[in-house]
């Protein structure tokens, strides 16, 4: 397995030396406004709005952001089941604590699938 992809353990499709490309670093507090995907042409095009990072380069803040994937072979979306217990961050806390506590949090939450169809769906009726 190329080193790039010794993080995948339950990606079943990926195709041979292709790497896996998270955007989750830049754009996990983005909102998703569309998804469009032609499986013929094997696209799938995300149009984004991230205040955080409109905020941080100095952006307009009406500017929006359109990623087209080519190439698509495989696609799939993720939901995080919250952990049902209450939490929260004692006041005073340094930021590695907190960040500590957030990420053991974190680590109870069940990772679900969605349908790729269903997601669409849900996206166009909002």
């Amino acid at each position: 397995m190329p080193d790039e992809q010794s993080g995948i353990v339950d990606w079943m499709n990926l195709p041979h030396g292709v790497p896996e490309v998270s955007l989750w670093t830049s754009l996990h507090d983005a909102q998703i406004v569309s998804i469009q995907s032609n499986l013929l042409e094997r696209t799938v095009t995300l149009h984004l709005e991230s205040d955080h990072l409109l905020e941080f380069h100095n952006l307009p803040l009406d500017m929006q952001f359109l990623l087209r994937l080519d190439g698509v072979q495989s696609a799939r979306v993720l939901h995080y089941a919250v952990w049902p217990g209450e939490f929260s961050v004692p006041a005073g806390v340094t930021r590695e604590d907190e960040a500590r506590l957030l990420a053991g949090y974190q680590s109870k939450w069940r990772e679900e699938s969605l349908s790729w169809s269903a997601l669409e769906t849900a996206l166009s009726m909002e």
